[in-house]
């Protein structure tokens, strides 16, 4: 492909030429991103499914049930921890007392 000579060229034109660079990469990029489109569609329908189905997002990691707590503030019953995680403030006020996390286990 032959290359225009563009160093002689006017600033308007330069301007011009830059518009008309611009919007026929826009269409080349519709175009091409169509023809990838139904590419993919057909190579999905060779294997029985639908692009949807194909490109649907995966769901993060799985879930985790429930962890069951071991630890409950004796003054206050609401007030539990799992024993995962930060230690909770009222248990960390208690071990400062001297006390240890195993005299707030559940039994």
């Amino acid at each position: 492909m032959r290359k225009p000579n563009i160093d002689k060229l006017p600033y308007g034109e330069l301007l011009e030429l830059h518009e008309r660079v611009q919007e026929a990469i826009q269409q080349r990029k519709a175009d091409e991103q169509a023809e990838l489109r139904e590419r993919m569609e057909e190579l999905a329908a060779e294997s029985g499914f639908a692009l949807e189905e194909v490109l649907a997002k995966r769901r993060p990691g799985r879930k985790r049930g429930k962890v069951a707590v071991k630890y409950r503030n004796p003054s206050d019953p609401t007030q539990t921890w799992t024993g995962r995680g930060r230690q909770p403030k009222w248990l960390v006020a208690e071990i400062k007392k001297g006390k240890s996390p195993e005299d707030f286990l559940i039994d």
